[in-house]
């Protein structure tokens, strides 16, 4: 085993473990930290369980919160095939605004499913 100059080794009580950088980054650094070292028991409300009168969902539930999950999956999907499909005969920048705008669209298929699936079947008591 190759041993390193002494110039190369640092010193024992030398050793820190410091990746922020100095000045206010530091400071904010440890500020954000504060805070969520602060915001730490806040994270337990939610978690807390639904009452017991509420009881257990049903599977015809989850399945149709999943049907409805997937629905906006597929149809993210579709829309950039349609456009890439419908505008095979146009021209460059017209072709791309539309694929473009159906990606867009995609996206903002993908994000209504998960709040629709999130909020009206996860997170209902």
């Amino acid at each position: 085993m190759k041993r390193l100059p002494p110039a190369v080794v640092p010193a024992k009580a030398g050793i820190h473990f410091d990746f922020a950088p100095a000045g206010p980054w530091r400071r904010r650094t440890k500020r954000c930290a504060a805070l969520a070292c602060a915001l730490w028991p806040a994270l337990s409300l939610a978690t807390t369980q639904c009452p017991p009168e509420y009881g257990e969902k049903s599977l015809a539930f989850w399945a149709l919160g999943w049907t409805v999950l997937c629905l906006f999956a597929l149809l993210g999907l579709a829309l950039p095939v349609v456009a890439v499909r419908s505008t095979l005969g146009r021209g460059g920048w017209l072709r791309a605004a539309w694929i473009l705008l159906a990606c867009l669209a995609m996206l903002g298929c993908w994000i209504a499913g998960l709040s629709i699936f999130g909020v009206y079947f996860v997170m209902v008591c």
